[in-house]
């Protein structure tokens, strides 16, 4: 997904926010699950959330150059949850991320390198309820991919410095305070930490995981 893409997003996202608000549409994505007078709420239609979920990732990880960090296909199991406030369809937060990744590529096909590894995730978070549909955007404003094995010289290898890292999803919560999500996610890395040491990764070299993933959560 190219920064076009994401720029047409940004103007449609602020487009319906404007058409939303302006027409006081009722979202009930974003209604209070315990009723319009609960004591989440308050009078001027600002209420406090949490939304927490289990998320089941397929994706690639890896550069474009040959070798040990050729690109490979990846899955991934991650609990990920956000905070904030919603105002009519409006949400704003802060949300973390935490996933195991798991490659699924056959290690001897890239040179008996393997990137499984843990990757973390801070981001700020926007989303636009649409009745029962709620579109979510977070930029990962910091995020961590650490390697599970070792290298052959014994160091810890991390990706850091994310210079493109962001996700868009889509939320749909049938009713009460469980949704189901479908979201794209992409990360690129522009450093390598390697036994403390940090590098600049060439263009060539830069480490990008990108993945489609289905979520199962629970909002407060």
């Amino acid at each position: 997904m190219n920064q076009n893409i994401v720029k047409k997003i940004y103007k449609i996202i602020v487009l319906l926010i404007c058409i939303f608000t302006g027409s006081h549409a009722q979202a009930k994505w974003v209604g209070s699950s315990l009723g319009e007078n609960s004591s989440s709420g308050s009078s001027s239609g600002i209420k406090f959330r949490l939304l927490t979920g289990l998320k089941l990732q397929h994706g690639d990880f890896g550069a474009t150059s040959s070798g040990d960090s050729e690109k490979r296909s990846m899955n991934a199991i991650s609990v990920d949850g956000a905070v904030g406030i919603s105002w009519h369809a409006l949400i704003l937060g802060v949300g973390g991320e935490y996933a195991k990744w798991y490659q699924m590529t056959d290690p001897d096909e890239r040179n008996g390198s393997n990137l499984s590894g843990t990757q973390k995730n801070i981001s700020l978070v926007a989303g636009l309820a649409l009745g029962k549909f709620c579109v979510i955007y977070k930029h990962h404003f910091q995020s961590e991919f650490e390697i599970s094995n070792k290298s052959k010289y014994d160091d810890q290898v991390s990706y850091i410095s994310p210079e493109k890292a962001y996700s868009i999803a889509l939320l749909y919560r049938p009713g009460g305070r469980f949704y189901w999500g479908l979201d794209y996610s992409t990360v690129t890395y522009s450093k390598e930490s390697r036994g403390g040491d940090k590098y600049d990764l060439s263009s060539s070299y830069k480490m990008s995981l990108s993945a489609l993933g289905i979520t199962y959560g629970f909002m407060f």
